[in-house]
């Protein structure tokens, strides 16, 4: 009976540090995700820039349409050339209905989402093998 109740009780904390392990991850993830979003862009801005001078027609890789429209956006043309293939313009498309600082927003939670989508599919190609529902030992 007395290794019953050890068990239980160990099972409890284990449970508890699946928790707290869990929690961690995401509130760090976020920390990180918002951090970004507040000191860091410059890259974004340069693709939703050439995405919306795509949808208006222009040709993303003239810098002259691409920096009026960054000034347009964020008030600094900055140095943000296009220099990647159009179907990654392409991607950014839904993303200029937004508005910018929404779009990044948006942006910084798609990334927040797919970092942990592929972290999590990371276990199966190492194929970890699993104890009930966790996929560690105890």
């Amino acid at each position: 009976m007395e290794i019953i109740k050890r068990k239980s009780q160990n099972d409890a904390w284990a449970r508890r540090l699946d928790f707290f392990t869990l929690a961690t991850w995401w509130i760090l993830g976020v920390w990180l995700a918002v951090i970004s979003f507040v000191l860091y862009g410059m890259d974004f801005r340069g693709y939703y820039a050439a995405a919306r001078v795509l949808l208006a027609g222009g040709n993303p890789y003239d810098y002259q349409q691409v920096a009026h429209v960054l000034l347009e956006i964020t008030g600094e043309m900055g140095n943000n050339p296009y220099y990647y293939p159009p179907w990654f313009a392409w991607f950014f498309i839904p993303f200029v209905v937004l508005p910018f600082q929404i779009a990044r927003a948006a942006w910084m939670v798609f990334n927040l989402v797919i970092w942990n989508l592929g972290l999590w599919n990371l276990g199966k190609i190492f194929n970890w093998p699993s104890r009930g529902s966790r996929l560690f030992p105890s």
